[in-house]
């Protein structure tokens, strides 16, 4: 079950619960974070995300207006991250530097080790609104 949090009529926030998320599911969030102009926020916490899935959703979300990500207790670990830390990295067309709206993604209570968090911390780097 997802819950959508609606404010003046208009998907603001999106909450994914305790679940097995499969890929038709990440192909609907997608969608949503691409076409809609008022959605802020996604939370996902304990949901079993696998890596195309992972990858389907950070495309979505990085060249998006989405200002805060959070996957907490997702099991992700060090292929997860490195899938994230690639998608956060891709400058948006017409465009030097890379993200535009993505201003916080919450990954705690995971498994990233050195590799991933190494590989997150260099996309950071060029993504001037990640904090």
């Amino acid at each position: 079950l997802i819950s959508l949090r609606r404010r003046e009529a208009q998907v603001d926030a999106v909450d994914v619960p305790v679940g097995v998320f499969p890929l038709w599911a990440a192909h609907g969030l997608a969608d949503g974070i691409r076409i809609s102009p008022t959605l802020r926020q996604v939370r996902l916490h304990r949901v079993s995300l696998r890596l195309d899935a992972i990858q389907e959703v950070m495309r979505a979300a990085a060249p998006s207006d989405l200002v805060y990500l959070s996957l907490t207790e997702c099991n992700l670990g060090d292929q997860e991250a490195v899938i994230m830390a690639s998608e956060l990295s891709i400058p948006l067309a017409g465009q030097k530097e890379v993200g535009r709206g993505l201003r916080a993604l919450n990954l705690a209570d995971n498994h990233i080790g050195d590799v991933g968090a190494g590989r997150l911390a260099s996309s950071m780097g060029p993504n001037k609104a990640l904090q």
